[in-house]
Order: structure tokens, then sequence, then C-alpha cells
């Protein structure tokens, strides 16, 4: 099982835009049910996945900054990194493989 990285407005940089490997970010929140669960399907997913993605979880109330810059409104909110650009998100709740279709173009061929 891959942890996830915690993400702050401090961490924020380092971990995710100037990351080589494409990072998955739950945007999350602790008073919200939602969001929990959409975290544990987006650990379903990195466990799926090669090494070349990386699992990071947002806490809304920790990175108010981060949420500001990304336009989170909602949660949860998964938005997926590129060389340091987000090249797609989703708001709201989505299934496992809904996810990883959306990742598959943006993954290193096997």
């Amino acid at each position: 099982m891959t942890e996830p990285v915690k993400i702050t407005d401090i961490n924020f940089d380092a971990e995710v835009l100037k990351n080589d490997r494409v990072v998955l970010a739950g945007f999350w929140a602790e008073w919200s049910g939602a969001s929990k669960k959409m975290l544990d399907t987006l650990q379903k997913v990195a466990d799926d996945l090669p090494a070349d993605v990386k699992f990071v979880m947002v806490d809304i109330d920790e990175a108010p900054a981060t949420v500001s810059a990304y336009k989170v409104l909602k949660v949860p909110t998964t938005i997926a990194f590129k060389n340091g650009l987000p090249v797609f998100s989703v708001v709201g709740k989505a299934t496992a493989s809904e996810i990883k279709k959306k990742l598959e173009p943006y993954l290193l061929p096997e």
C-alpha cells in the first residue's frame, strides 16, 4: 500500500509541482464524509498503478492558498498533475475505474 503524502501550502510546490511523476491529488476535509470516501477510492487507484504515480492528499483546511490557487470550491475534488501542470480534475465522487481511465494518457508505457 502506497502511503499518501500529506500536503500543506508549505510543501505543495516541492511535492507536487516540482515532481517528475504524475501526481494524483485528493482535496478533502476532515468534516466531509464524501471526501474521506473519495480518498479511499484514490488510495485504491494509487495501489493499482505503477510507481510513476504519486498520491497526495490535500486537507483544504491546512492548505488555503493551494485551494484558492486551484479554485477548489467543493470537496471531494481530485486533480492530477504532470510536469507541474494540472492535466485533469474531477469534482465530486468518481469510481476508481473512471480515475484510472483519465490517468492513462499521462502514464509511462509499460
